[in-house]
């Protein structure tokens, strides 16, 4: 289950005083302005929570996924966590793991790394 934290308002101002929305993607391929706990965050092309103040999480099939940067940025840009299937790595971790997952071939890259037994 996804958790996101109350305090992020799902409206704000950017900087020519212009509101701003959040917006949540889902595995229903629905979007929404409000966060709804009853269904699944994904997107594969980018983030699937954007934050009203710039922040950002990236989802796949309600996991913090992703494979080229952090999973989650503030938006400050003064904190960042990466994720893989839903495992915090630290940046040094992570960059070790992607290292080795670029020098698979790009097949074997877009399927879960569960199912490479079963593929192979």
């Amino acid at each position: 289950m996804c958790i996101i934290p109350p305090a992020m308002d799902t409206m704000s101002l950017n900087s020519e005083g212009e509101a701003m929305k959040s917006k949540f993607y889902y595995k229903d391929g629905t979007t929404s302005s409000r966060y709804d706990g009853s269904k699944v965050l994904h997107r594969i092309d980018g983030p699937a929570a954007e934050y009203a103040d710039g922040g950002k999480r990236w989802y796949v099939d309600g996991k913090r996924h992703r494979l080229d940067g952090p999973a989650e940025e503030w938006a400050s840009g003064g904190r960042y966590w990466w994720y893989v299937d839903d495992e915090e790595y630290s940046e040094r971790a992570f960059n070790y793991l992607i290292k080795d997952i670029q020098q698979l071939p790009k097949v074997l890259r877009l399927i879960d790394p569960r199912e490479w037994v079963r593929k192979l």
